[in-house]
């Protein structure tokens, strides 16, 4: 498994990891951060497998062919752990870091190398972080910690010290698209499926498979608010368990949608359903207010510090409503 030809956006940290395994300079432990949908377990695995590789490459990536890859291939190797929380549990016990240190103090096999992704790390409570912290400070040898969080900012500043720290930012949003397009098939939602989805094309894909079931019904409530057939508020309270931020961003998809509907363009034949509900609509609506709506919907998307979030969405939801209909004011106060 070679996840710099399979995920692109993966090989700037993924060739970080082979100067280090190529040099024999890996630490004991790696911090891969990045946000969920980017791969990150995928670059996790692919180092653990080039650590057990009994004959790795020239490039440092395992073979793909050892006893040792066919076992992590049947994921049955006694030397790969993984530590996630527990079903039913919010964070990672120092009960399992504990242990994981016992196996891992155990004689290995094959060439003598043990591998154990934790993930997520920044779900470590305080007494599991010391926990681990002590077999980061004194590893046995050939042991490799890999650890996953979407950021530092939970995670023991003397525990991130002692890893190598590899970042797997976002693509930019063409070259995702391409992927995406290429990889996935082509579809006209792929530009608000990868804005939902934060920029990470993995987490976009799992949405497109689950958007009959999700999407479908969101732009069915708000083409009802905006046709009038339901109150702009009930319908704001319909998405109280959405993120605020991917709320926001729908919003702002929608009238960037609309104003080009409006300006520039008809829908293009195939496109995403449930958009045709507001091609018609468009054709009256205020570009004025729908770019109004749209700067504000990424302000919002933006905002980590917004205090109510309930007053945020009904605002963002009057605001566009009104872009369609300037006779039947919602009354949205600047």
């Amino acid at each position: 498994m070679r996840p710099a030809t399979q995920l692109p956006w993966l090989s700037a940290p993924w060739e970080q990891a082979v100067t280090a395994l190529g040099t024999e300079r890996l630490p004991a432990g790696v911090l891969i951060l990045g946000r969920p949908g980017l791969g990150r377990s995928r670059l996790a695995e692919a180092i653990a497998r080039a650590r057990l590789c009994l004959d790795p490459r020239e490039d440092c990536a395992a073979c793909g062919h050892c006893a040792a890859c066919r076992r992590m291939d049947a994921g049955a190797h006694p030397d790969f752990l993984c530590v996630e929380p527990e079903e039913g549990k919010s964070a990672i016990l120092v009960d399992q870091i504990r242990e994981l240190s016992r196996r891992l103090s155990l004689t290995a096999g094959g060439k003598g190398a043990r591998c154990a992704v934790i993930n997520p790390a920044d779900k470590l409570g305080d007494s599991a972080s010391n926990a681990l912290l002590k077999t980061l400070e004194e590893p046995p040898e050939g042991v490799s910690l890999i650890l996953i969080a979407d950021n530092t900012a939970h995670l023991l500043p003397t525990v991130i010290s002692r890893c190598l720290r590899l970042p797997v930012p976002a693509p930019q949003p063409q070259p995702a698209l391409d992927w995406l397009n290429r990889e996935r098939g082509a579809r006209s939602d792929w530009p608000l499926l990868l804005a939902l989805a934060g920029g990470a094309p993995l987490a976009a894909g799992k949405l497109a498979q689950d958007s009959a079931g999700s999407l479908l019904p969101a732009l069915d409530a708000l083409s009802a608010a905006v046709s009038g057939r339901d109150d702009p508020i009930v319908v704001a309270n319909e998405f109280s368990k959405w993120p605020l931020a991917r709320f926001a961003v729908l919003i702002g998809w929608l009238a960037w949608v609309a104003l080009r509907t409006r300006l520039v363009e008809r829908p293009r034949a195939g496109g995403f359903p449930g958009l045709e509900r507001f091609a018609s609509l468009a054709a009256r609506a205020d570009a004025r207010r729908l770019l109004e709506t749209w700067k504000e919907a990424g302000e919002v998307a933006d905002d980590a510090v917004i205090r109510n979030d309930a007053l945020a969405r009904e605002r963002l939801l009057l605001l566009f409503v009104n872009a369609f209909d300037l006779e039947q004011s919602q009354g949205v106060q600047p």
